[in-house]
C-alpha cells in the first residue's frame, strides 16, 4: 500500500485474509462470486438495454407528434406498444417475477429479479443455496429471452418503422444498442 502526502511517500505491504468467522469452504465461496459476477454483468446488460429502449421511445413520441393521421402514425403507435410490452413496467414483479405485467418477459421484470438475486446473493459469505442456484438459471434463460426479443426489435421492427419514416419524409430513428 502507498500513501503520498505532498512530497513525502510511505510505502507498506497490505494483507487481505479471509474474515476468521467465515467457514464457508472456497468452492461456495467461489460458486457464489461466479453467480454474482454473472448477475451483475447480466444486470449492467439489461440497464443498457433499457437506457437505449428509453432513447428510442422518446423519438417514437417525437414522430408521433410529426406524423399525419395514417399508416405511418399506426406504425409508429405499434412500435411503441411493442415497445412498451418488452420494456415492462417499472414497478412490482409480474407473474414469475419477469414480466412487467406478468403476461411476458419483459427487460425491467427480469432487471429486477437480477437485481433481487444479486443482493440475495451477496447478503452473507455463504454457498447459495439450490433454490437460488435454480432461480439463477431461470433468470439466466430469461434474460437471453427478452435480449433476443429486444435485438429483434433493433433488427428488424425499427428498419421497417424507418423506411415508412423515410417515405413519409420524417426523420428516422436512431437507436443504439
Amino acid at each position: 500500500m502507498r500513501l503520498t502526502v505532498g512530497q513525502q511517500r510511505l510505502t507498506q505491504p497490505l494483507h487481505v485474509r479471509m474474515d476468521p468467522r467465515v467457514t464457508t469452504p472456497v468452492a461456495g465461496l467461489e460458486q457464489q462470486f461466479a453467480l454474482s459476477k454473472e448477475l451483475y454483468d447480466g444486470t449492467l446488460e439489461l440497464r443498457a438495454a433499457l437506457d437505449a429502449m428509453d432513447a428510442v421511445r422518446e423519438q417514437v413520441k417525437a414522430r408521433q407528434g410529426q406524423a399525419r393521421q395514417g399508416a405511418v402514425t399506426e406504425a409508429l403507435a405499434a412500435f411503441d406498444t411493442k415497445a412498451e410490452a418488452l420494456q415492462g413496467a417499472g414497478g412490482g414483479f409480474g407473474r414469475g417475477g419477469f414480466g412487467g405485467g406478468g403476461a411476458a418477459v419483459s427487460l425491467n421484470g427480469v432487471s429486477r429479479a437480477l437485481s433481487q438475486s444479486f443482493g440475495r446473493l451477496q447478503a452473507a459469505d455463504v454457498a447459495p443455496v439450490p433454490r437460488l442456484v435454480e432461480a439463477v438459471a431461470a433468470q439466466r434463460q430469461a434474460r437471453a429471452e427478452v435480449m433476443a426479443r429486444w435485438r429483434a426489435l433493433l433488427e428488424t421492427d425499427l428498419p421497417a418503422l424507418n423506411r415508412q419514416l423515410r417515405q413519409a419524409g420524417l426523420p428516422v430513428i436512431a437507436a443504439t444498442r
